[in-house]
C-alpha cells in the first residue's frame, strides 16, 4: 500500500508516544511548511557544487523525513548517500541522486497525506 512511509513505524515510534494530533501538528505540518524551501536550497547547492550546503541541507531534511520511515529503508539509504556526496565532495551521479531525492520527497508527502486521512 505504501512504498515510502511506514505506518507501523509511525504509529509505534511517534503516534503512540505523542498522540496523533501532536504528531500531525508538530511533525507533519512543520515538515510540509519547510521542505519545498529546503529542496530548492539543495537544488541550488547541487547546481553550484556547494558540497557543504548539500551536506547541511540534506542532513536537515533527513532529520525530518525520518519521522516517516526508518533510516534503513531504501529511501533512507538514498538520503544518506546524497548527504555523503556532500560530505565527501563527490559529484559523481549527484544530479541523479538529487532528482530521485526530490521525487521521493514528493511521494512521501502524498503517502503521508493519504495515511493521515485514514
Amino acid at each position: 500500500m505504501y512504498k515510502l512511509i511506514n505506518p507501523d513505524y509511525i504509529n509505534r515510534q511517534f503516534i503512540e508516544q505523542l498522540g496523533r494530533e501532536t504528531y500531525v501538528e508538530i511533525i507533519c505540518d512543520g515538515f510540509k511548511e519547510t521542505y519545498k524551501e529546503t529542496l530548492a536550497e539543495i537544488e541550488v547547492a547541487v547546481k553550484n557544487r556547494n558540497f557543504k550546503g548539500i551536506k547541511e541541507k540534506v542532513h536537515s531534511i533527513k532529520s525530518n523525513l525520518l519521522f516517516f520511515f526508518d533510516r534503513t529503508s531504501e529511501f533512507g539509504i538514498k538520503i544518506q548517500e546524497l548527504e555523503d556526496k556532500g560530505r565527501n565532495e563527490d559529484e559523481k551521479d549527484i544530479e541523479m541522486l538529487f532528482e530521485n531525492f526530490k521525487l521521493n520527497c514528493e511521494k512521501t508527502i502524498e503517502e503521508l497525506d493519504r495515511f493521515l486521512k485514514e
